[in-house]
């Protein structure tokens, strides 16, 4: 796990340093102070290949605006800090305590002077050196440096490696980053995890914590009119029934159970292999409290705080709720074992700071209603 960040130079923040984590941290702040933007650094981090990954964030924040060549460069340039990057710009994700341990990027080349469209509209093949791009090396501690280009058609391409195969671009092991929703996307998302876990003891462990909220025995997904659709066996009845009719909290629920041991189950054979030294057992929860009835918040943290412990996997969750916050003083009080912060983000122009609350002190804040959000 990490046990403390360090971030210079990447999107909003110029340099933001927490010297400690938990194995589950609730990350507080008014908007714009970089929660979110925290949350996609720690997906680069973890990330196998981070040229997709990178093009992941880009396209989720809507930034990726075309294949002309100038909106290519800008767009790729929102990766840095003040969208300042000129060849030999560096930006670094790791942990404060080990500098060696970061993973640094450094813009190589942007070349802007060849016309492409230009040049396929007049039936050449520009030489792949001649192709508008934007390129960026990157090294890992002391692991060679190698160099990642992201070219206008959106192909990546890696000099160490030569081009990544599609079997490559669409694998992509990294902290999964959840946005706790009912939408059918997200639903999509949890029911591959699901694929990967069925028939393997991570099925029974989902199962295993789910009880842990509800008396459910099974889960299943079928093929319906409106797509896959989980059904879950409720002890007592003689008909399965959708899992959605449990209600949100226990969607919700779901979600994180499946997300939580896939996680562990794919750390685990990482660990094995020792080959990725970045990668680590996160998962990222992006707005914790959306869907969430206020009087549900601590059971749904005492569960997140229990799974946590128990697979080993470190979780890191924005809010901007107060019953979230509430929520989580409460759970932290009852599960003393797992190892939990809040950390509150602030930024003053290009400074921003991060400032760490115990339990023991978000039971002060609470009490006494400390604005922290």
């Amino acid at each position: 796990m990490l046990t403390s960040l360090e971030i210079k130079n990447f999107r909003t923040f110029k340099h933001l340093r927490i010297e400690r984590l938990g194995q589950v941290n609730l990350i507080l702040g008014k908007n714009n102070v970089g929660k979110t933007t925290l949350l996609e650094a720690l997906q680069l981090y973890g990330s196998r290949w981070p040229a997709r990954t990178a093009l992941d964030i880009l396209e989720g924040r809507g930034e990726i605006g075309g294949t002309n060549r100038p909106g290519a460069v800008v767009n790729l340039r929102s990766l840095f800090h003040g969208r300042q990057a000129e060849p030999g710009t560096q930006s670094s994700i790791g942990p404060a305590t080990n500098g060696d341990g970061s993973r640094v990027f450094q813009v190589a080349k942007i070349e802007e002077d060849v016309d492409y469209d230009k040049a396929l509209t007049a039936g050449q093949q520009p030489a792949f050196s001649l192709v508008p791009q934007f390129a960026v090396e990157y090294r890992f501690g002391s692991d060679p440096v190698s160099t990642w280009t992201i070219l206008p058609s959106r192909r990546v391409h890696s000099f160490m490696a030569g081009p990544l195969s599609s079997a490559d671009m669409t694998t992509n092991p990294k902290p999964p980053l959840l946005r706790l929703t009912s939408a059918a996307s997200m639903l999509n998302e949890t029911a591959v995890r699901w694929d990967s876990l069925a028939l393997t003891t991570g099925e029974q462990d989902v199962v295993g914590l789910l009880q842990t909220i509800a008396p459910i025995q099974g889960v299943r997904y079928i093929e319906t009119a409106m797509g896959r659709v989980a059904i879950v066996q409720i002890e007592g009845k003689t008909d399965p029934i959708p899992l959605m009719s449990q209600g949100e909290g226990t969607v919700h629920v779901f979600q994180i159970a499946v997300a939580m041991v896939h996680t562990a189950m794919a750390w685990k054979k990482v660990a094995e292999r020792d080959q990725f030294p970045n990668m680590f057992p996160g998962l990222l929860i992006d707005e914790f409290e959306v869907g969430v009835h206020h009087t549900l918040h601590a059971d749904l943290w005492r569960f997140v705080l229990k799974a946590a412990r128990e697979l080993g996997v470190q979780v890191f969750a924005t809010t901007h709720s107060w019953d979230c916050v509430r929520g989580f003083a409460a759970a932290v009080q009852d599960v003393p074992q797992c190892d939990a912060l809040a950390i509150r983000l602030e930024r003053s122009r290009d400074r921003s700071a991060a400032v760490s609350f115990t339990p023991e002190e978000m039971k002060i804040v609470v009490r006494e209603e400390i604005e922290v959000r």
